[in-house]
């Protein structure tokens, strides 16, 4: 009898210890561990907020992403030996090149090193933590539910969950999708490269993007002007011409959301991709993420801050996709001509530097 009451008992504080853990209750649930997720936790550490940071990957960065970093994220400092940095820039138009040097280089990052980087940050704070494996199946305005059946309470639910944000889609917003593919070269290419060929692509472009072990080489395109076969033949093209071997590369692509409606929607805001922060025009999404992930970060801390640096950003997407839209209507012909007017112009150190400066 008394071995039949401690097991009961036993089972009893068994079964206590995992309601708890299964309803967890938290003041800020932050769904997606990329930058924008990594850079809100960031912004609400050492505060009296207890955030958690859910992760449906088991490891904190991987993503389809070329991983370049703009001078539209200052003060985000890089160590050299986790990114590298190009001020020169080959730009080509069909097969004529030109050579651009920009007054803020762009860096080159793994999206794993970033992950690692911004992880390793957070260390610091004892009332932020980060749960990989943690799929989100179902949410509410209150809670969400993780696919292991745990389920947990919010007073601020942060969406930075990507391009097919659950979030987003719980919201019932719209997305509009570009497309990139990408090989990952074993080999490190020795320029930072851009290829325009708008009979081919379009307005979307190819690259070649060094790193510190390897090179990305891809093509960004709007798959309702390019098919996936079409862009995926121009970007062999470019490799095959610059004598870059693919043979072994891994092959990747995904989905890029540019449809921005807004940031907050009561208590649930939407940060980076799954906000639709992405130049429809370049598919640059890195700086976005973590600028709005910062903000979203300080406009919970202080309901008063009204997400300053998101409305730069977005002065300078709108832009952007303004002249991408012109860019658009026009024939390939004319596309070439206004690339080819568009490189000299940013050999002018006086327009280049409005340029590179006008977010």
């Amino acid at each position: 009898m008394k071995v039949w009451k401690a097991t009961c008992l036993s089972l009893k504080i068994e079964i206590q210890q995992i309601l708890i853990m299964h309803n967890e209750k938290v003041d800020v649930l932050i769904v997606g561990a990329g930058p924008a997720g990594l850079s809100c936790a960031k912004a609400l550490g050492d505060s009296n907020l207890n955030v958690l940071v859910l992760e449906k990957n088991k490891i904190v960065g991987p993503k389809v992403c070329a991983g370049g970093i703009t001078g539209l994220a200052p003060g985000k400092e890089l160590p050299a030996g986790k990114a590298v940095r190009f001020h020169n820039q080959h730009l080509f138009v069909n097969d004529r090149q030109s050579l651009i040097r920009l007054e803020q280089p762009i860096s080159m990052i793994d999206r794993r090193a970033l992950g690692d980087l911004q992880t390793g940050e957070l260390k610091q704070f004892d009332n932020v933590r980060v749960r990989t494996g943690k799929r989100v199946v179902k949410l509410t305005r209150e809670h969400v539910v993780t696919r292991d059946g745990g389920r947990i309470s919010f007073r601020y639910l942060v969406g930075a969950d990507g391009a097919t944000s659950v979030v987003r889609r719980h919201l019932g917003l719209t997305t509009r999708f570009y497309a990139g593919i990408q090989y990952i070269l074993g080999t490190v290419h020795d320029r930072c490269c851009w290829f325009v060929r708008p009979r081919r692509l379009r307005t979307g472009y190819a690259w070649i993007f060094p790193h510190t072990n390897f090179t990305s080489a891809g093509v960004y395109f709007n798959p309702k002007l390019v098919t996936f076969s079409k862009a995926k033949k121009c970007l062999v093209s470019i490799l095959d011409k610059h004598n870059l071997d693919y043979s072994d590369a891994r092959f990747e692509s995904a989905p890029i959301n540019c449809m921005y409606y807004g940031i907050k929607f009561g208590n649930i805001l939407l940060a980076g991709e799954a906000a639709g922060l992405v130049s429809a025009a370049s598919g640059e999404g890195i700086p976005y993420a973590l600028t709005s992930g910062e903000d979203i970060g300080r406009h919970i801390l202080n309901p008063w801050y009204d997400f300053d640096k998101i409305c730069c950003l977005l002065r300078y997407k709108r832009r952007q996709e303004m002249i991408l839209k012109a860019m658009d209507s026009l024939s390939p012909l004319l596309q070439e001509m206004m690339f080819t007017l568009f490189m000299k112009l940013m050999m002018n150190e006086r327009v280049r530097s409005h340029i590179e400066g006008a977010a």
